[in-house]
């Protein structure tokens, strides 16, 4: 089994937060994972022998810390996982310019994305920086039926942070006369939000934003899939815009009539209807597709993937 050093903020980071734990978790599974903190880069501790070292840095801790962490891997080569791609090349970010950044300073081997549209981007004649998609999924422990569905009682809601485009959608559908189920949060535990996903019929969400790349816009919604997949894990149906790179986390999940448990929606205005098809769906084919939604993903586990890939990748010198 091969040594691996993940570079990490803080051990307590990545254990509280909802993807980097579930992502050490499986890279522990398939190496000898050895968690490195930033605070033992910047007091100069000695870099423990390792086959291969995975940056799981946030972005800008990478970004203001990069020259030190170099001189820490004195050219060793580093893949660096990013779940924030955008960040880097946004004109509004103040992160804005960090993979020429890392790139310059670092031996970097590649930059590991959890967003097809972005690997292809940096993929491109204008960049041609190294990219590998790799997937956020949900651990098998994780997906369960918590209440089957004619038993939950909100029929649909979100849960999480509620940006202005997210609450674009609540308010179409409060207006439509179906009353939506928010629980504005962004502190739950991982257990306790998806416990909360649980409580609901269907879950839905906008990620439909302009952003704006050396003065070109771009829209946001190429990302923030693995979203639907959360819910979907516990039983909700999940209603969100549509956009490139829904396929690269949807294909292969269970459908009836072609559709299935995750719905992409033209014009937000289509959700009321949505939903209420949702509603009308015969309830054991319903139920039926919940479940076995539910297996697919438990038994998928792409997580294993993502970290198998990532071991790959820091064999390809």
């Amino acid at each position: 089994m091969k040594t691996i050093i993940q570079l990490v903020d803080t051990v307590d980071y990545v254990r509280t937060n909802c993807f980097q734990h579930q992502l050490a978790i499986s890279l522990g599974n398939v190496c000898n994972l050895v968690q490195v903190e930033l605070r033992s880069i910047l007091s100069g501790q000695q870099r423990p022998h390792a086959d291969g070292i995975i940056s799981c840095l946030k972005q800008r801790t990478l970004d203001r810390h990069v020259s030190t962490v170099g001189a820490w891997l004195k050219d060793k080569p580093i893949v660096i996982y990013d779940q924030d791609p955008w960040q880097a090349f946004m004109d509004d970010s103040p992160y804005k310019g960090a993979y020429e950044r890392f790139f310059r300073t670092l031996n970097v081997q590649t930059f590991a994305l959890t967003t097809k549209w972005w690997v292809d981007y940096l993929r491109s004649p204008e960049h041609l920086f190294p990219a590998t998609f790799v997937k956020m999924w949900v651990l098998p422990d994780y997906c369960k039926q918590q209440v089957p569905y004619l038993d939950r009682k909100a029929v649909a809601g979100f849960v999480g942070t509620v940006h202005p485009r997210r609450q674009k959608l609540l308010d179409v559908i409060d207006n439509a006369g179906i009353q939506t189920s928010v629980l504005r949060s962004h502190s739950l535990g991982y257990q306790s939000f998806l416990n909360e996903l649980g409580k609901l019929r269907c879950f839905v969400h906008n990620e439909d934003m302009p952003i704006y790349v050396d003065g070109q816009e771009l829209n946001f919604n190429t990302g923030m899939w693995v979203k639907d997949i959360e819910a979907a894990s516990q039983g909700c149906f999940s209603i969100r815009n549509i956009g490139q790179g829904s396929d690269t986390y949807f294909e292969g999940l269970p459908t009836v009539d072609g559709v299935g448990l995750i719905r992409l929606c033209e014009r937000i205005e289509d959700v009321p209807r949505m939903l209420m098809e949702i509603e009308a769906m015969d309830e054991n084919v319903r139920q039926s597709l919940i479940d076995r939604t539910i297996e697919y993903i438990k038994t998928a586990n792409k997580w294993h993937e993502t970290a198998n890939t990532l071991i790959e990748a820091t064999e390809q010198l």
